[in-house]
């Protein structure tokens, strides 16, 4: 599961987490040199600990519906509602979705669902 996810992780996944943790750590240690009180510096800490564990849970759990959708035989864009098919095009390994053309990497166990399109 977890290998097949790692196919379906983008860029965009990836990079808002790691803007977020640089830009996070510099405010955190404007913050934290600013404060004098001991509590206050845990409070920034804490309070930055969690924007960041946040914003990485919301781009994991995004790449988990990915990876729910497809097994399933549906489509991975969130707005499609089409089913994702072998592609003879792309060869071994890929599907595509018809209704919006998107392709997608083939994983083992995917469901896939009959349809009337040819």
């Amino acid at each position: 599961m977890w290998g097949s996810m790692g196919r379906l992780t983008t860029k965009y996944d990836v990079l808002p987490p790691l803007i977020a943790l640089v830009v996070g750590v510099m405010i955190a240690l404007v913050l934290r040199s600013l404060l004098q009180s001991p509590g206050g510096k845990a409070w920034v800490t804490l309070l930055t600990a969690a924007v960041l564990v946040g914003i990485t849970m919301s781009r994991g759990l995004r790449v988990a519906a990915r990876y729910r959708r497809l097994m399933r035989g549906r489509c991975a864009t969130p707005s499609c509602r089409g089913v994702v098919q072998r592609s003879e095009k792309m060869g071994k390994g890929w599907v595509v979705c018809p209704t919006c053309k998107k392709y997608w990497p083939e994983m083992a166990g995917m469901n896939f669902r009959l349809t009337a399109r040819t």
